[in-house]
C-alpha cells in the first residue's frame, strides 16, 4: 500500500510496478503538483521517501537536472519518475504538494 500523506491530508492506493507515482495519485484524482503533464520537467512533483527504501526505481537523469544531491540524499524523488518495484509494496510518501482533484483546485 502507498500512502500519500500532504499537509492536510493522505490517501492510500495499491502499488503497481506499472504505473509511476504521479499516476498512482491521478488514478485516484489526486493532484501532487505536477505542471508538466508527468514528463520530467518542472520538478514540481516531489515526493519524500525513506532513503533506504530499496523498492523504488532507480533515480533517473531528470531527477538528478531537477533534484540537488543534497535533496536525493533526504530522500526527496520527483514522482513522475519513480515506479514501486513490486506489489504489496508498504511506502508513506510526504507529499509537500497534495489536493482532490485536478490541477489542485479542490473539487474539480
Amino acid at each position: 500500500m502507498l500512502t500519500f500523506q500532504g499537509p492536510r491530508e493522505s490517501f492510500q492506493i495499491e502499488a503497481d510496478p506499472q504505473l509511476n507515482l504521479l499516476a498512482h495519485a491521478q488514478l485516484d484524482e489526486w493532484f501532487l503538483g505536477s505542471r508538466c503533464g508527468g514528463h520530467g520537467e518542472c520538478g514540481r512533483d516531489r515526493v519524500r521517501v525513506n532513503p533506504q527504501a530499496g523498492d523504488l526505481s532507480a533515480v533517473t537523469g531528470a531527477e538528478l537536472k531537477l533534484l540537488t544531491p543534497e535533496e536525493l540524499a533526504q530522500g526527496w524523488r520527483l514522482a513522475c519518475q519513480c515506479w514501486p518495484e513490486r506489489r504489496g509494496l508498504n511506502l508513506r510518501l510526504e507529499c509537500p504538494v497534495l489536493s482532490r482533484g485536478s490541477g489542485g483546485k479542490p473539487g474539480s
